[in-house]
């Protein structure tokens, strides 16, 4: 992934009667200063040092191979002992690098109204900033939130081009833009605070024969959103009342301000009537014909375990070295009462960075969270 991930962190236990002390869970964290390099490749001697005791040696030997890679002013480690834990602290200094460019690339229509989106926070990098991966790491997330919030799912491309000889950073996010998707409310400051907020939505207990994604276009209710008594039971009425689903309910808990639901569905044998595939980015000019060894076929009886293995395959199947494949389910209700399933597959570039004219390869992490 193109992030650095600053935070890394590592617990030791401490034997009582004066022993040695001795680690019982390993997290390091990187205390960063000015411009680190955004290549995780360079700190994983730090991930090694999970769940071991703490090794005075190997790390000096970690901080050696990371300062040896000539991008960092200098480094040291720092020990913080507590009742309980014993904290290692990795400072790293890099020279700081004035931002000398940003650049946006996605469809016209939509690069003002994103732009005018995401700059609402003041979170957003932008020209004469010092280079942070954190702000960096930020924006992608922003860009990835207001796309959910319209309901479309993307692809996002970075280009970082860090160079520490003359102190500059420029960067490029190219936006693919994929399938639509059920929109996600953003929360403030982007949106009002809602009255009720939904905190928790849980949609564990639902079994094999239901598709998640179906019940999610046929309601309102859903995670990040406001809490309304009415609208669940619209929700729940419609569930019900449409002969899909042996039973289905919500559960409501938690108080105004941290609603809590869950979801219990139990589900009829839906018969798959149709099996598609379509893509998107690098696959919207390809054609898909029939996959002989998909795990989902036409006639069978649709089961979620059955759909997410057929996810896999197709992930497996088209990824290639410097692309990222990303395969999602559509759900569609026939005239006939079966179910047409569509895989639909989003294809884009993975992240570059160029540190000094040399240019790395990054696979981005997926964004799960939400701002």
């Amino acid at each position: 992934m193109l992030r650095v991930r600053m935070t890394f962190l590592c617990g030791f236990l401490l034997l009582s009667m004066g022993q040695m002390q001795r680690a019982q869970k390993c997290v390091a964290f990187v205390q960063p200063t000015a411009s680190l390099p955004p290549l995780p490749q360079l700190y994983v001697c730090i991930h090694k040092l999970d769940g071991k005791p703490y090794d005075a040696a190997g790390a000096k030997l970690c901080l050696d191979s990371i300062l040896a890679s000539g991008y960092f002013v200098n480094g040291r480690i720092e020990l913080s002992p507590t009742k309980s834990s014993l904290f290692a602290r990795f400072i790293l200094k890099a020279r700081p690098l004035t931002v000398k460019g940003v650049d946006f690339e996605v469809s016209s229509p939509l690069k003002d109204q994103m732009l005018n989106w995401i700059r609402k926070t003041g979170e957003v990098i932008k020209t004469g900033d010092v280079y942070q991966a954190k702000q960096d790491d930020r924006t992608t997330e922003l860009i990835s939130f207001f796309f959910r919030s319209i309901g479309k799912r993307v692809g996002i491309t970075r280009r970082v081009d860090l160079d520490y000889r003359v102190g500059s950073a420029r960067l490029s996010y190219r936006i693919t833009v994929g399938p639509d998707m059920v929109p996600i409310r953003p929360l403030p400051p982007f949106e009002s605070a809602c009255k009720q907020p939904i905190k928790t939505f849980s949609l564990t207990d639902i079994d094999d024969y239901v598709p998640v994604n179906l019940v999610e276009k046929m309601t309102k209710t859903h995670a990040f959103g406001c809490f309304d008594a009415r609208t669940v039971a619209r929700d729940q009425r419609r569930l019900q009342d449409s002969n899909l689903f042996q039973e289905a309910r919500y559960n409501v808990g938690g108080s105004t301000r941290d609603r809590q639901i869950s979801m219990y569905v139990r589900g009829k044998p839906l018969k798959v009537r149709e099996v598609r595939i379509t893509g998107y980015g690098l696959f919207s000019d390809r054609p898909f014909g029939s996959e002989a060894e998909l795990p989902m076929r036409p006639g069978d009886t649709y089961r979620r375990s059955t759909a997410y293995d057929s996810l896999e395959y197709l992930k497996n199947k088209y990824v290639r070295p410097g692309v990222m494949v990303e395969v999602v389910e559509n759900d569609e209700l026939a005239n006939d009462g079966q179910l047409v399933v569509t895989f639909q597959l989003l294809g884009y570039e993975e992240d570059t960075v160029v540190i000094n004219g040399r240019k790395f390869r990054v696979a981005p992490p997926v964004i799960r969270g939400h701002s």
